[in-house]
């Protein structure tokens, strides 16, 4: 079902004088202060994997674009964290057998497995913003 409205007659109502959208968020928090407050970690659609399941995915990644950099992702317990030099350790929940959100509210990850082999992960994309791909070197 889809809705449609007139953009410009629901910003004129109740006004006298139309006005323009940015000033609709004029007193909105900025996009820092979104990145400050309290982030969404519980989103309804984590599932449980096993502690063998979530091992198959640690290891070492490097983006296609830079072989320079390189994160760790590793299982602590019953959970899933990157670990990404000069930035917050991360947690990863899985919401499929190969789909990840990021928690604190900071994407999705989706592992890649070899299509010879279902049970090994040759990489992985990050989905935020656009996709990022990257490589397991370890």
């Amino acid at each position: 079902e889809s809705i449609e409205f007139n953009l410009r007659d629901e910003l004129n109502k109740g006004d006298t004088a139309p006005r323009s959208l940015a000033s609709l968020f004029k007193n909105s928090p900025g996009l820092d202060d979104v990145r400050a407050g309290e982030q969404r970690t519980e989103y309804g659609t984590r599932i449980e994997l096993s502690e063998e399941e979530l091992d198959k995915f640690s290891g070492t990644y490097s983006p296609e674009s830079d072989s320079s950099v390189k994160f760790v992702v590793r299982r602590s317990g019953d959970v899933l964290l990157v670990d990404n030099p000069g930035r917050p350790t991360a947690e990863l929940f899985p919401e499929s057998s190969l789909s990840f959100r990021v928690a604190p509210d900071r994407g999705q990850v989706t592992f890649l497995t070899s299509e010879s082999d279902s049970t090994r992960v040759t990489g992985l994309i990050l989905h935020k913003g656009q996709d990022l791909r990257a490589v397991r070197v370890e």
